[in-house]
């Protein structure tokens, strides 16, 4: 037996350390994994009895070299009856705390054993050590690391599973090597339609590098829907428990549906398959489902619509349940679906749930993009945008809702400007879209002033959530002090004063008046009212401006009348320093009237027997009539008269004094009909012409 002597160390005839807790890792022969399950556990570990142990002897457990003299529970002294005891068993703990530096995505191994002194000897005796392995690298590494599951060529190229690709009622793919392959490490498979889940597995991992055969049973495979995308995927456990992401998701393979029924039908898409979702606006799509002799009327049917999106990700299926009709079967699928896949695509099957028949898929893409308004700005009005009605913290650019707006869509919101003198000033922003509800944007107020004379156009594209790309109306802005705000028209309504009801408030009036406000320099300008009636435009006689004051004109009744059932453009022209401007343009609605009349034709042989021929809905013999004759500058004239026929003509006479006072000058004459007790008066169409 070899004795302790001060600083000296000798040989004692130790025994191998016991740890059970360990797991082969297929390397080594001694079994060095420690399981993730356990890396939180304290490490329980046996020291066998050896011959020359004496009482009073520390026994200490070493970790990567370091004796563990002090810590509590990793040593221990041995006792009279323990080194009597041939078979005694020295229980030490060595704590978690030693392997929590090896952090997630981490790897390292550790030298675990024990020494052995005398009582107050300072000269340890080492016994045999063993490898502690903490692995906590998850195989395949980050997210998205691992790969697609890799099919047969021929298979690929396909794009559907036969009956012959299964061999013995397999179907043999392989997935690649991937970062920290280990033998052992095992496979789970998992196949789905979207509607139901089957997995396959647990597959071995019998090589460090080449790529592992994976068996996927026909049994399994065909439980799910045919004539939809199947996603594969798999995730690998390795030997001390770590688990891998999921891999990336192989869906570009369809069952093939033996003896197929019909594909689905989309009523509004058109002969290559394209559904344009701007003319399907807001309405659902109907899927119709034709009928065959296989169908027995009554039994259940599912109808399974699986969208693609833009960017090539595959949505959730969605299932339509009805019942078969002797005539085939309507199904509405909300329109949200389809605003889903806009720019993708998706495939339609259906199955008739008592007999198990399917049929082919049919495949519809979806075109077109989302209608979007264009952004507002808060402090703009009239088309124009003033730097003195911006604040100080800036203007608010406002993005209002617009649907299927979603959680996750990105905006790029720009701004194009263009200065007084032609520079181009551009902005832009992107926009996350968190909930569903109006986005705000500000923009600088030095940023409006730089556009001082010039415009600014904004607009956004959006880039939904599934990638279709949309994008907005432009919003124009001239930038700088709206100069010349829009005209104003008597007796107008409405929250911007743009309705007028000419039947109700001007029946009698020989004119419309039309006021131009007040603006900053006016005096000496020239200004002219300018109204785009139907098939005519109509501008007033220039008028000298002589100081500030509002301009009031008077448009000739007839005129305003022609616009009866239209929105008609009102502006004004200012004439200053031979440079011609024009105001911001008030679109007055004029409501329509029930009664639709054709203007009057003037008809006259020489100036005499003048006359109008009339036409309107039942005209006939002994109707009253009111004719409406206007010269500009000059008073209206009005006279009541009486239709008659003459051949297939509807007259009525006008008088030969109006004629001879307004040869040459250009008349502005329609009609009306003399309403009964209770009716709104109704006007026709204007007529101008000139008497000769």
């Amino acid at each position: 037996m070899s004795t302790f002597n001060e600083g000296v160390k000798g040989t004692l005839e130790f025994k191998a350390l016991e740890v059970c807790a360990l797991l082969d890792d297929g390397y080594d022969e001694l079994p060095e994994l420690l399981p993730g399950d356990r890396l939180s556990d304290d490490l329980q570990v046996i020291v066998p009895w050896w011959p020359e142990i004496a009482v009073d002897y520390q026994i200490a457990l070493t970790w990567d070299d370091e004796i563990l003299e002090a810590e509590e529970g990793a040593y221990h002294y041995v006792e009279q009856s323990e080194a009597e005891d041939r078979d005694h068993k020295f229980e030490l703990t060595l704590p978690a705390s030693f392997w929590r530096s090896v952090g997630e995505g981490k790897e390292r191994r550790f030298s675990l054993g024990y020494a052995v002194r005398p009582s107050l000897s300072t000269v340890w005796e080492h016994g045999p050590s063993r490898f502690v392995r903490i692995d906590r690298l998850a195989p395949g590494g980050d997210e998205g690391a691992l790969g697609k599951m890799v099919f047969p060529k021929a298979l690929e190229d396909r794009g559907v599973i036969l009956e012959s690709d299964f061999e013995e009622g397999v179907l043999w793919v392989t997935i690649s090597g991937f970062l920290h392959q280990a033998l052992g490490d095992t496979i789970t498979v998992s196949m789905t339609d979207g509607i139901e889940r089957v997995s396959a597995g647990p597959f071995i991992v019998d090589s460090e590098s080449e790529p592992t055969p994976i068996a996927l049973p026909q049994a399994k495979l065909q439980t799910l829907v045919g004539g939809i995308p199947i996603a594969f995927t798999y995730q690998i456990q390795d030997r001390a428990g770590n688990e891998s992401a999921l891999s990336l998701v192989h869906d570009s393979l369809v069952l093939q549906v033996v003896q197929p029924l019909s594909a689905p039908r989309v009523l509004d898409a058109d002969d290559s398959g394209n559904l344009d979702f701007n003319l399907l606006g807001d309405a659902d799509v109907r899927i119709v489902l034709d009928p065959d002799d296989r169908w027995v009327v009554g039994q259940a049917v599912t109808l399974v619509w699986v969208g693609r999106t833009a960017n090539g990700s595959l949505l959730a299926p969605v299932i339509k349940h009805a019942q078969l009709k002797a005539g085939g079967v309507e199904i509405p699928l909300e329109n949200a679906h389809a605003a889903a896949v806009l720019q993708g695509d998706a495939r339609l099957v259906y199955r008739i749930d008592e007999s198990g028949l399917g049929s082919d898929p049919g495949v519809i893409s979806i075109i077109g993009s989302l209608e979007l308004d264009a952004p507002e700005v808060d402090e703009a009005a009239d088309g124009g945008l003033d730097p003195e009605n911006v604040p100080p913290q800036g203007a608010t650019i406002r993005i209002k809702a617009y649907p299927h707006m979603a959680k996750g869509d990105q905006i790029l919101l720009e701004w194009n400007g263009v200065s007084a003198a032609g520079d181009p000033h551009d902005l832009s922003w992107p926009l996350d879209v968190q909930k569903e509800g109006e986005l705000e944007q500000r923009v600088g107020k030095d940023e409006v002033e730089v556009l001082v004379g010039g415009r600014v156009t904004l607009s956004y594209t959006l880039a939904a959530g599934g990638g279709a790309l949309s994008g907005s109306a432009n919003c124009d802005l001239r930038v700088g002090r709206v100069a010349f705000p829009r005209p104003e028209v008597e007796k107008a309504f409405g929250d911007n004063k743009d309705q007028l009801d000419f039947n109700r408030d001007f029946v009698g009036a020989s004119h419309v008046k039309v006021t131009v406000r007040q603006y900053a320099g006016m005096a000496g300008d020239q200004v002219a009212i300018v109204l785009e009636v139907p098939d005519r435009d109509y501008q007033s006689p220039w008028r000298d401006v002589v100081g500030p004051a509002d301009l009031v004109f008077e448009v000739p009744a007839g005129v305003v009348m022609n616009g009866i059932g239209h929105t008609v453009p009102i502006s004004y022209k200012i004439l200053r320093d031979e440079k011609e401007e024009t105001s911001v343009v008030l679109e007055l609605n004029i409501q329509e009237q029930l009664l639709e009349m054709q203007a009057p034709r003037y008809m006259s042989f020489a100036g005499q027997e003048p006359k109008f021929i009339v036409r309107y809905q039942e005209v006939k013999s002994g109707d009253q009539i009111d004719i409406h004759w206007q010269v500009e500058g000059e008073p209206s004239r009005h006279a009541t008269e009486v239709v008659y026929q003459d051949a297939s003509y509807w007259l009525v006479p006008i008088d030969p004094n109006w004629v001879a006072a307004d040869v040459r000058k250009t008349v502005y004459a329609n009609y009306s009909v003399v309403p009964k007790v209770g009716e709104k008066r109704q006007f026709s169409p204007l007529h101008v012409f000139t008497p000769r």
